[in-house]
């Protein structure tokens, strides 16, 4: 459930950040100091407040340490062909267990994520190569970045990048 005055974010913005998109997870320790990691997959609350992103702890630890000390995340989500992307922002960001579905939802993004970008990597690289490459071996080295947005940005390369994203009643589709 959304926290009152938390963004919520429309039904075309919660398609997307849940498909085969690119997501990057950024943060910043006690000396303001940034960081970054992937995520490997995302799942939106069934009323488009909360938003739940999978993450690889082990290559991940700089980003979860600073989120278990100050909670603050922000998530870019870009879709690899079109460089549509979106930023999600919070304040009250926890880490949490990946549960029995983590290892699957990590499979279906990655599959997903890979027929997407298979036309532009390596010949060497196939789907399967990517999927390899983007989920861990290890299912139990897979937990949730859970938070509420804040503020929801278009980050999409061009005269409306960084401004914040249209309000969602404008892309509210059925």
């Amino acid at each position: 459930m959304s926290a009152p005055g938390a963004a919520v974010l429309s039904v075309d913005q919660a398609r997307m950040v849940q498909g085969p998109v690119s997501i990057m997870l950024g943060s910043c320790g006690p000396l303001r100091r940034p960081h970054v990691a992937r995520g490997i997959g995302c799942c939106v609350s069934a009323d488009r407040g909360t938003v739940s992103v999978l993450v690889q702890p082990s290559a991940a630890a700089q980003v979860v340490d600073d989120v278990r000390a100050n909670g603050r995340l922000a998530v870019v989500f870009t879709e690899p062909i079109s460089h549509r992307s979106l930023q999600l922002k919070g304040s009250n960001a926890r880490l949490e267990p990946a549960g029995g579905g983590g290892r699957e939802l990590a499979q279906i993004w990655a599959g997903g994520y890979a027929r997407e970008v298979v036309d532009l990597a390596p010949p060497t690289w196939t789907p399967q190569r990517l999927i390899a490459a983007l989920v861990p071996a290890n299912p139990d080295d897979l937990a949730v970045l859970v938070f509420t947005p804040d503020a929801i940005f278009d980050q999409t390369p061009g005269p409306r990048a960084g401004e914040p994203a249209a309000h969602p009643a404008a892309h509210s589709a059925a």
